[in-house]
């Protein structure tokens, strides 16, 4: 009987042909990634996922590249202004759509990204779901002195970055897991919505006290 493999899940919904999915382990302490696609909606990513899922596979947790809870007034949520007021601090403008709030999201990804939450909650045996925000991740990666962006964390030749998001959010995942040395949980609002009652959290590499 072969040793079970633990693999985690990351996922970038979006609209049709545009929603990412990555499988990935660890393998020798280098964190790879096994399979990776795109897909158009919540229950076919799932269906892709357990097809391509090696045989001996523990799934451990996942990472979701969309809005997990609202907030009652539709106002901005706190976690996003931690994230913001760091990536921020670091260097990186907020010009374009770096950190959004909930209410300035497109359908498909606030939608499609609570969908998938449940659908692997009841799939894979309430695994943990943190949700990830790629592309800050990957800057407070290459930014912060004490840590360094992984190879794997790169895009790949031509794949879509829906691919490479989906990737992140596997790592981030990955860290929830082992709760990684630097990481922590930014979520603390209880009195948010959180849709189809899913648990909650939301793991960045950012530290009690961030920079001014």
């Amino acid at each position: 009987m072969s040793e079970s493999i633990d693999v985690f899940l990351g996922f970038d919904p979006g609209g049709e042909g545009h929603f990412g999915w990555s499988i990935c382990r660890v393998n020798n302490g280098q964190f790879r990634e096994l399979y990776s696609g795109v897909e158009n909606y919540a229950q076919a990513v799932v269906n892709q996922v357990k097809c391509h899922l090696p045989k001996n596979a523990q799934v451990r947790a996942a990472g979701i590249d969309a809005p997990l809870f609202w907030t009652r007034t539709g106002q901005p949520r706190e976690v996003d202004g931690i994230i913001r007021g760091v990536v921020v601090a670091l260097g990186l403008s907020t010009r374009s759509s770096t950190v959004q709030q909930v209410n300035s999201l497109m359908g498909a990804c606030l939608v499609q990204g609570v969908l998938l939450a449940r659908t692997l909650w009841r799939e894979f045996d309430n695994i943990p779901i943190t949700e990830t925000h790629p592309k800050a991740l990957r800057f407070l990666l290459k930014r912060r002195a004490d840590l360094e962006l992984p190879a794997v964390l790169q895009r790949i030749g031509t794949e879509s970055n829906h691919q490479q998001d989906a990737r992140t959010s596997a790592y981030a995942a990955r860290a929830m897991y082992n709760r990684t040395e630097g990481w922590r949980d930014l979520y603390r609002e209880p009195t948010s919505i959180n849709p189809f009652d899913t648990p909650v959290s939301y793991w960045m590499p950012i530290p009690e006290q961030p920079p001014q």
